[in-house]
């Protein structure tokens, strides 16, 4: 075997190169992108967090001045509940999404239980922090499966708040469940501004809404968009799925679909 020529080496020299070239290139991309929307996501999540907590000292500034009467410290006492409420389901959402970017999955303890119960329980709490949107649950009958009632709960809780965020003032948000061999659903409607089609996917991701496009009218700007990503990733975990469609006339429908009691 002969040995190579001058440039046949300063050829696989310069391909050499062109490989060291192209993966520092990558490398130094992908720690700038990680870096960016590393601070984008802390940024955001302080945003989101201001006003609750300016609920909450607020609350307590009043509370402590005198002459407030025990019907102001009634309202006082809601508010900072709702506020509570709020950074705690952004907490559960942030250490759901830790979970699943680190591979480990969420915490999943499933046991027999009717999933209409954990609706119900969600509903109470998005009430709660929505108290103008109406919930109409149409429950014809139980739904018993295999379920981890606190990741359900979780999940209609994110499904229920989208919905009345961007619904339409004075429409309700209606609910329904039912189901088929071997499936349970559950359906959340809502009527407002229609998902764009191609907007249909990326609400499921988190950050999506920092980007150009239509995803603004899927989500305010300032959210961490968190909420679909885990809902999704929560009927996953039961072995279901979550769909959604949308358009002006029928308004936009959360499907969720779980497995049903094992006969």
């Amino acid at each position: 075997m002969g040995r190579p020529d001058a440039d046949t080496l300063k050829q696989v020299i310069r391909f050499s190169e062109g490989i060291d070239t192209a993966l520092a290139d990558s490398i130094i991309a992908w720690a700038n992108r990680t870096s960016h929307f590393r601070e984008l996501f802390l940024a955001i999540l302080g945003h989101d967090l201001r006003s609750p907590l300016a609920s909450v000292a607020l609350a307590g500034d009043m509370m402590g001045q005198p002459g407030v009467s025990s019907e102001q410290i009634g309202r006082l006492a809601s508010n900072v509940t709702r506020a509570t409420r709020v950074m705690a389901d952004m907490i559960n959402d942030l250490m759901g999404y830790t979970s699943t970017q680190l591979g480990g999955g969420m915490p999943h303890h499933p046991q027999s239980c009717d999933l209409v119960l954990a609706l119900q329980d969600a509903i109470t709490d998005a009430t709660a922090t929505y108290p103008g949107t109406r919930f109409r649950l149409h429950a014809p009958m139980a739904l018993v499966g295999c379920y981890d009632r606190t990741r359900l709960y979780q999940m209609f809780l994110n499904l229920l708040v989208n919905a009345a965020r961007h619904g339409t003032e004075g429409c309700p948000v209606v609910v329904e469940t039912g189901a088929r061999p071997g499936e349970h659903l559950v359906n959340i409607i809502n009527h407002g501004e229609p998902i764009p089609a191609a907007s249909l996917e990326l609400i499921f991701k988190p950050l999506v809404q920092l980007g150009e496009g239509d995803a603004h009218l899927t989500r305010p700007r300032t959210s961490l968009g968190l909420g679909l990503f885990i809902a999704r990733k929560i009927a996953e975990q039961h072995g279901g799925s979550i769909s959604v469609t949308s358009s002006k006339a029928e308004g936009t429908h959360f499907s969720v679909t779980l497995p049903g009691a094992r006969q």
